[in-house]
């Protein structure tokens, strides 16, 4: 009886390994693409509650709506058609889309997910956006370009991938809707979820993201 137990233990282990909620077969696994969401959620949960310093000064403003992200396979076949070309520049596609580069092709899958999205952020407390928080050709020239297609406000689903080619590891993250209008807000300045009112939607009270059901 322990063996038989242990062996449905082990089956019940195997089968957890091999999950695979996209079914690409593209060397992407269900904890690296929870990496790369949970990420981003975290990053836009800490904006919209008022916790991220500017570089300008002081806090990114809180967020009225602030969109709870959820991954997309489409997204990530998208992604991952484009770096296996080992191009390293983005696709400009119909997607927004953030591109990282390391040199180091040991890196693991989970840690390159981490990196990639830590410096993408960090351009918030590197080069500031400010308290006006419109992308503006000034604000945009700064270098805080993935750190506002991140925290975009009309943008709610993503895809990303991890190419290891010849000379160079490559990231990258597809984002639908795709941010970055030069002009635009970055997201509705107010109250967290104050204006998470569309049908569907729900507020989560303790990350400030809107749920879009």
């Amino acid at each position: 009886m322990i063996m038989i137990l242990a062996a449905v233990h082990l089956t019940l282990l195997s089968t957890a390994v091999l999950a695979d909620q996209c079914n690409l077969n593209n060397g992407m696994t269900d904890e690296v693409r929870d990496m790369f969401l949970k990420k981003h959620n975290d990053y836009r949960s800490e904006v919209a509650r008022g916790l991220a310093k500017d570089g300008m000064g002081g806090f990114a403003p809180t967020a009225a709506r602030m969109y709870k992200m959820s991954y997309d396979c489409k997204l990530e076949e998208n992604m991952m058609r484009w770096l296996n070309r080992c191009i390293n520049r983005p696709s400009y596609g119909i997607n927004g889309e953030n591109m990282w580069k390391s040199n180091d092709k040991s890196m693991s899958k989970i840690d390159a997910a981490d990196m990639s999205t830590t410096e993408w952020f960090s351009e918030l407390a590197i080069n500031g956006v400010g308290a006006e928080n419109e992308l503006t050709s000034e604000v945009f020239n700064r270098g805080v370009k993935h750190y506002t297609q991140m925290v975009w406000q009309r943008t709610w689903k993503l895809g990303c991938g991890v190419k290891v080619c010849n000379k160079f590891l490559l990231v990258g993250c597809q984002y639908h809707k795709r941010g970055n209008v030069i002009g635009d807000e970055i997201y509705k300045v107010g109250e967290p979820c104050s204006k998470c009112k569309c049908k569907n939607c729900q507020c989560d009270t303790e990350t400030g993201l809107c749920i879009l059901q």
